[in-house]
């Protein structure tokens, strides 16, 4: 439980940052505090970036290239909410496994589209039941306009949390 409670949260915190027109652009587990009261945490706040002004990062800017959108290794580099979604998708897979780096030596270096065929082929997460793994699956669509918004990722993670666990949250 604890596990959806913090991917829920995450996602309400992205959530709040799309709503703001930032783009997280380097998302990943390492950025995720968990505080007191087993409230989440965003960090990493030097490198969210407003969409109109930064839209374009490069593949060196951010460190693993399974988080990378598939259309961020375009050559035009463009990152968008859709992006973070990609990158929230990869994130889960993280959490659910409990750490372990999803696509670990799988990626030869520079070989930037095999980044896409990985993150595909990632299997269930030990700790992840199938709704939950469908949800990383939704978010690995190859087009971002497939793929779910923040919105929807909150409603679904949160229709999945007992009730009394969000009574507790000041969400």
């Amino acid at each position: 439980m604890d596990l959806l409670y913090w991917s829920y949260q995450i996602a309400c915190g992205l959530q709040y940052l799309a709503s703001r027109d930032f783009v997280y652009g380097n998302l990943s587990a390492r950025h995720v505090l968990l505080g007191e009261g087993n409230i989440v945490k965003l960090s990493g706040f030097g490198s969210p970036c407003r969409r109109q002004l930064f839209s374009k990062l490069t593949p060196q800017s951010i460190l693993s290239l399974e988080r990378i959108a598939p259309e961020g290794l375009q050559s035009d580099g463009t990152f968008t909410s859709s992006s973070d979604v990609w990158s929230y998708g990869v994130l889960l897979w993280e959490l659910f496994s409990l750490g372990c780096d999803p696509c670990w030596g799988l990626i030869p270096h520079g070989r930037f589209a095999d980044s896409f065929e990985c993150v595909s082929a990632l299997p269930t997460p030990k700790y992840a039941n199938d709704e939950v793994y469908q949800i990383m699956r939704h978010c690995w669509k190859q087009a971002p306009q497939e793929r779910p918004s923040f919105v929807e990722l909150c409603s679904r993670l949160n229709c999945l949390i007992p009730r009394s666990m969000l009574k507790h949250a000041r969400l």
